[in-house]
């Protein structure tokens, strides 16, 4: 049993440290318009397999544990409420769980109003992925600090690859890692335009330097819970090492959202450090994130030029950003104004706006640029109501602790960017935070303990 356990333990480490990686197999390929459809694309990625594996082993270890404590039972004669203790060991607390339900019920139910059913069934399995990650992370026992670490070295491997492309200014093509060929002088790329030339946003391993800064601000969070449990100052200094690496690379995405939800955390956190976390809170706490906004202030001083264009919003491609945007806004209010209280249907609305507008390129039928905006469109008002629930549910219960930021970046980040929702990588990892914002959260109610995880 214990080697049981362990393997399931150590199969849940390998999940975070793949979890970065979009390597994937295309099982089918999304056309509209006569292009490439990534929205209608169906694809079972690395990830997904180690997950299959995860539940599996996890399913038969509560097997195994279930036929031997019911034999244990009756062999020793054991008192009746033993049992039924080990049977309720790990249950998540009632309402969170009824919320997580709900959610996951209409989002099935919205399938049977959907225009492509297979489309809207597809993206209800990764919705129930993330909500069976968030009760596997409930009731498997794992240590924090190597589920950091693991996290940590995989996040590492993608600063290597977002240096590389720093240097080369372009994005090698490679199918193992799941990375699409960007070069800056080409049409599409994510680039920062100046009067000298352009320079490419960082994409790490992923299809967007946004998701890519997402994740970074995600990595901050977790370095810096490493930071603060570690007691070896060569540890402490490590850590200290990889978040200035962290930092330069986040800012090398230039990516706007990520820098605002990065600063709100900071201020929120410095007013949490000041009105309730503990003396000996503080002192790691200005160490680790006063670094990190040292190394941030550097280099946009460094590059001010290009700090600036992105800030102003006044270039050509800004420009171009920002009224692709109003114009997606509006576009998804025109479908929200269609389909009010149940929505068109999960996972279909760039096929709503196919149907809706059917001249535009292939590449222009993009989600909502809003996760809120997309959930209402796609589920209607019913589903971003249950959305929010869930959501200001597990807020409030956090309260005004060391853990409430982690979470509050999720949620500004949605303001600004669909893929939290919207792609596969985006809802396990809005779904992992969750799960491990709420472990720790019992966990403190049950010990009082101050660490961050």
């Amino acid at each position: 049993m214990k080697k049981l356990n362990k393997l399931v333990e150590w199969v849940f480490y390998l999940f975070l440290f793949l979890l970065p990686w979009q390597t994937r197999l295309i099982i089918k390929e999304g056309f509209l318009n006569s292009g490439y459809w990534e929205w209608g694309t169906y694809s079972l990625y690395a990830v997904d397999i180690v997950f299959i594996v995860l539940l599996t082993l996890f399913c038969f270890e509560k097997l195994i544990l279930k036929i031997f404590s019911i034999s244990f039972f009756y062999d020793q004669n054991k008192n009746k409420s033993q049992l039924i203790k080990i049977k309720n060991k790990c249950l998540i607390p009632g309402k969170m769980t009824f919320l997580i339900f709900l959610f996951v019920a209409f989002s099935f139910l919205s399938i049977f109003w959907a225009q492509d059913l297979n489309l809207a069934f597809y993206w209800w399995l990764r919705i129930l992925q993330g909500a069976v990650l968030f009760i596997l992370i409930q009731k498997i026992y794992f240590s924090s600090i190597k589920a950091c670490w693991s996290l940590v070295f995989s996040g590492l491997i993608q600063i290597g690859l977002a240096g590389q492309q720093f240097v080369s200014q372009n994005v090698f093509s490679s199918k193992w890692l799941g990375v699409a060929v960007q070069n800056s002088f080409q049409v599409g790329t994510s680039v920062v335009e100046t009067t000298e030339g352009r320079i490419l946003r960082l994409y790490g391993g992923f299809s967007h330097p946004n998701i890519f800064a997402g994740f970074l601000v995600f990595l901050i969070f977790i370095l810096f819970s490493l930071y603060f449990s570690l007691k070896k100052f060569w540890q402490k200094g490590m850590v200290l090492f990889f978040s200035s690496l962290t930092t330069i690379i986040l800012y090398l995405t230039y990516s706007r959202a990520a820098w605002i939800a990065l600063l709100v955390n900071f201020v929120f956190l410095v007013i949490i450090v000041f009105k309730k976390a503990p003396i000996n809170f503080r002192t790691p706490f200005f160490e680790f994130f006063g670094l990190v906004l040292i190394v941030f202030a550097m280099f946009s001083c460094l590059t001010a030029r290009d700090f600036i264009v992105r800030l102003e919003t006044k270039g050509r491609l800004e420009n171009i950003s920002i009224n692709e945007r109003i114009i997606n806004f509006e576009r998804g209010a025109e479908l929200v104004q269609k389909n009010f209280w149940r929505g068109i249907g999960l996972g279909n609305y760039t096929l709503a706006l196919f149907n809706r507008h059917p001249y535009l390129s292939s590449w222009e039928y993009q989600p909502a640029a809003n996760v809120y905006l997309l959930i209402f469109t796609e589920l209607g008002f019913v589903g971003l109501i249950l959305f929010l629930m869930m959501s200001c549910f597990i807020f409030f219960r956090l309260g005004l602790t060391i853990y409430s930021p982690l979470f509050l970046s999720f949620l500004l980040l949605g303001f600004f960017d669909h893929w939290i929702f919207s792609l596969s990588f985006g809802i396990l990892l809005f779904w992992l935070a969750l799960g491990l914002l709420w472990k720790r959260c019992r966990a403190h109610e049950l010990t009082g303990q101050e660490e961050f995880f």
